[in-house]
């Protein structure tokens, strides 16, 4: 029994030049989607972790800051208030008159910050029609 063969054929298959830079295209989307990506998913996560210290340590200075300004604030007023009085306060009781006047005054403070918030609340707030635009025609304002 004979075999029966077919014959081999050489071919040569030839891609367009078009199909050769899509494949170079598609071989770069493939390496910066392998390569750039995760780079850029490190870089984001190192600068929040970066952030999120730097955020804890501002809010620390800030906490700081405030004592820091509360500390003197209070001294500065205290300073004030018993300028004027004539307080011994190598004394205990001397210490009980200077702190009967100074949260006497820290007390007028708050009802003065008190009595100036409720008037500010109670004002209208609004545009009265003093201050209001009448009318607008042909590019002139009428008041």
């Amino acid at each position: 029994m004979a075999k029966c063969e077919l014959p081999k054929l050489k071919m040569r298959v030839r891609f367009p030049q078009a199909a050769s830079r899509n494949i170079f295209i598609l071989f770069l989307i493939i390496i910066f989607m392998s390569v750039v990506i995760p780079l850029l998913i490190v870089a984001v996560a190192i600068t929040a972790i970066w952030l999120i210290i730097e955020f804890k340590r501002f809010r620390h200075k800030l906490l700081l800051i405030f004592l820091i300004v509360t500390i003197l604030s209070i001294y500065i007023s205290f300073t004030w208030v018993l300028r004027n009085n004539n307080v011994d306060l190598t004394t205990l009781s001397g210490i009980k008159e200077a702190s009967k006047f100074y949260f006497s005054w820290l007390g007028s403070v708050f009802g003065n910050f008190k009595t100036i918030t409720s008037n500010a609340v109670k004002l209208d707030w609004g545009i009265n029609e003093n201050t209001s635009l009448k009318k607008v025609e042909n590019n002139t304002v009428i008041k």
